[in-house]
């Protein structure tokens, strides 16, 4: 399925039925007292949904890889693991859990779903 981005005013909605949503306090932004403050804790608020909602996409997108994989190179059973990468995006690091596996016969490292297929 082809990523098809949501319009502005698709976001706008939800934003505001979110700010409907949460309590007064819950942005903090009542306490700030000047314009400067309230766009500065405005858009530290910004950066930190959009560290989680990327998180959480993440989430949603991962393979459901299982606990074993076949190693592209030998075709060996090899165990998954997930090992957490932090990942730089414009609004800062976001956590993400990669599968992967090491093979132990080819002393190599890889990837669930790289669409490679063992070659014997």
């Amino acid at each position: 399925m082809a990523f098809q981005p949501s319009t502005h005013a698709e976001i706008d909605r939800a934003v505001k039925a979110w700010f409907a949503a949460a309590p007064p306090m819950a942005t903090g932004l009542g306490s700030a007292e000047t314009f400067a403050e309230i766009e500065q804790l405005a858009m530290r608020i910004g950066r930190s949904v959009a560290r989680h909602l990327t998180e959480e996409a993440l989430k949603e997108q991962a393979p459901d890889v299982g606990t074993e994989a076949l190693c592209p190179q030998c075709g060996r059973t090899c165990r998954m693991t997930c090992h957490t990468r932090r990942l730089v995006t414009v609004a800062g690091e976001v956590s993400y859990a990669e599968p992967a596996s090491h093979c132990e016969t080819c002393r190599r490292d890889f990837f669930s779903g790289t669409g490679e297929t063992p070659s014997r």
